[in-house]
């Protein structure tokens, strides 16, 4: 049975061409980079290289680039760090649509005194830009917002929200983990003054992230050990993983364009395809697809479950998702699908297109999909 891999909002396949630049690490060049000699030298090297090529393709310093787990240590380090070496404020603001990375952070600093602004939203995942001016204050410590929302691909007008932030003297941090896989950001151009990204969303290996800090005098460590990566995120370097994070953003520079132009065409083919045997699905987040992410698709449907639809597609061979896989065993509706008012007596699922995919895969993708959808509903 030919599967299909729906689901590249959740993670990509690692890239041969990564993978390829990897492997000498994990195994040639096996060196602790913190050793003097001669092999903890060359991936030292190999580690500054690599930290050059980030901090060019964001416009910002090597000294900004503070290597991490991956986009949750990013946003957790971003969040407590600034937060612990801030302590005259306690009130931080957020959205409603947040990454439960974001979230839960948020809710931690909240049971030690903290006030947590939550910004609505509306039907499309659009903060409310009035509510948000009406709370940012001289009392606020920070904000945090997704750039491009995980679930239903939102992108939000970060630049009007940052020079909010920088007009009231507040410093603002970027959930950015799926806005970079599609577009350029220049940050030497964007109020933005923390930004988290991953590697696995841009077809490069999992466990490697890193937080963007363009002043490092905004953050105290949360991690204590031997003082790697200048103080500010101890423990020995995940080398491979940090070559294989450069290498993949390498290929993102020269083939993004290409990508998220693709991923627009087939997605506005595939939903008309959709649309005009099932008339009744409904579409989450914004109608137009420039602010909207490439490839991602959250759709509704009327009369059945979301992880009934999905189970029954995962045995077709469709590989979907109901929301944000970092909580696949909650059965629970979405945070994000509540907050922009979807009912909970319709069925969705999330589908995120990426390099497995084809526009000859389309059609057979529709087909299992009707199939799946009637064979469920009630």
């Amino acid at each position: 049975m030919k599967t299909y891999y729906l689901d590249h909002a959740a993670t990509t396949p690692l890239d041969n061409r990564v993978l390829d630049e990897m492997l000498p690490l994990m195994t040639s060049h096996f060196g602790n980079p913190s050793s003097i000699h001669h092999e903890g030298v060359i991936v030292k090297k190999k580690i500054n290289e690599s930290r050059q090529i980030v901090a060019d393709y964001f416009g910002v310093s090597p000294k900004s680039i503070i290597f991490t787990s991956g986009g949750t240590e990013a946003t957790n380090l971003a969040i407590l760090g600034y937060a612990k070496a801030h302590t005259d404020r306690k009130e931080i603001m957020t959205s409603t649509i947040e990454h439960h990375a974001t979230m839960h952070t948020l809710d931690e600093l909240e049971k030690r005194g903290y006030v947590i602004h939550r910004i609505p939203v509306n039907h499309e995942g659009f903060i409310d830009i009035d509510v948000f001016k009406n709370k940012l204050s001289e009392h606020t410590l920070m904000v945090s917002f997704i750039w491009a929302n995980n679930e239903i691909g939102t992108i939000q007008d970060i630049e009007s929200i940052g020079h909010l932030c920088h007009a009231k003297g507040v410093k603002l941090h970027v959930d950015a983990v799926q806005m970079v896989p599609h577009y350029a950001i220049d940050l030497n151009k964007m109020p933005i003054d923390l930004m988290t990204l991953s590697a696995h969303k841009f077809y490069g290996p999992k466990g490697i992230g890193a937080l963007i800090v363009k002043d490092k005098n905004l953050l105290t460590p949360i991690l204590y050990g031997g003082n790697q990566q200048m103080g500010y995120r101890s423990g020995t370097e995940n080398v491979y993983g940090i070559i294989g994070l450069a290498k993949a953003l390498s290929l993102l520079g020269s083939e993004r364009e290409e990508r998220t132009k693709q991923s627009l065409m087939m997605s506005d083919q595939f939903m008309n395809k959709l649309k005009r045997l099932i008339p009744e699905i409904k579409l989450n987040g914004p109608k137009h697809h420039e602010k909207r992410l490439p490839g991602l698709l959250s759709l509704s449907f009327p009369n059945c479950s979301s992880t009934g639809l999905a189970y029954h597609l995962d045995e077709l061979g469709f590989y979907v998702s109901t929301g944000s896989a970092c909580l696949s065993n909650d059965m629970l509706m979405s945070h994000v699908l509540k907050a922009i008012g979807v009912s909970d007596k319709v069925g969705t699922i999330r589908i995120s297109l990426g390099s497995l995919i084809s526009f000859d895969d389309l059609d057979s993708i529709v087909n299992g999909i009707v199939r799946a959808y009637q064979e469920v509903k009630a």
